[in-house]
């Protein structure tokens, strides 16, 4: 693995929870010395990729990050496109609505909004956590449409059990993933949490790419077939209209 490989790495895994790592745990994640990490460490400080607290002497994602995040958001302008949409979404149903974005064979969650209507529906994930692809809709959607060999990759990091109705066989996530390719859209109830039930629905680039998804979490009680095809058609409509704007990106 290269020194710039170990730096991506690193990055990678503090851009995950718990977001903040001593050098020791580096170390033994890059399966390195602490004296070739450290030195690794030191070059992203230099470059503020990565910060060190003085006191707690734990490393975390630097400053030169959020300027980056900023930036690819003025290239894109998804973020432009996406927020009064999750806002009119979330106004009209009462539940939290979202986007997550793939990144390489992996989905994150990039933008959300809560509704005010309850705060019970609040869905309290972290901005850029790595969507689970077995438990959820919107990481199901997005690894339903990779190539067979990323899913392959996917599949070998192994299944995780978030809730009661996580899909945890490599099989039945297979046939699910056919499934969500073929109806157009992906839904989970008691997957990620007990709480929440969800949907999702396809946004593709100009060159009709799924590149993300756009979706709605709500409380489990409120689930019933009626409610799941009425956000759907909310769904479907809203996500034609952020693909047809990146259509122009």
């Amino acid at each position: 693995m290269t020194s710039v490989a170990k730096a991506l790495k690193i990055i990678t895994r503090l851009s995950n929870p718990p977001h903040e790592m001593r050098l020791t745990d580096i170390s033994d994640h890059l399966q390195m010395s602490k004296s070739a990490t450290y030195q690794i460490l030191r070059e992203l400080e230099i470059s503020n990729l990565v910060s060190r607290d003085p006191k707690t002497k734990l490393y975390h994602l630097g400053p030169s990050l959020l300027r980056l995040g900023y930036v690819y958001d003025q290239i894109k302008g998804l973020k432009e496109i996406c927020m009064p949409i999750l806002q009119v979404i979330a106004d009209s149903t009462g539940c939290t609505c979202y986007v997550s974005i793939r990144e390489g064979i992996h989905g994150f969650l990039a933008y959300k909004v809560d509704s005010i209507q309850s705060s019970s529906t609040i869905y309290r994930e972290t901005m850029g956590t790595i969507v689970s692809f077995n438990c959820g809709s919107t990481g199901k959607l997005l690894a339903a449409h990779l190539p067979e060999r990323d899913i392959q990759i996917l599949l070998a990091e192994g299944l995780e059990k978030r809730a009661s109705m996580s899909i945890t066989d490599k099989g039945d996530l297979l046939k699910e993933f056919a499934k969500i390719r073929e109806q157009g859209y992906s839904t989970s109830i008691r997957e990620n949490s007990e709480q929440f039930w969800g949907i999702s629905t396809p946004i593709y680039d100009k060159y009709n790419e799924v590149v993300a998804a756009l979706g709605i979490v709500c409380t489990t009680e409120t689930f019933s077939e009626e409610i799941k095809n009425k956000f759907l058609l909310v769904l479907k409509d809203h996500s034609r209209i952020i693909s047809s704007q990146l259509q122009f990106k």
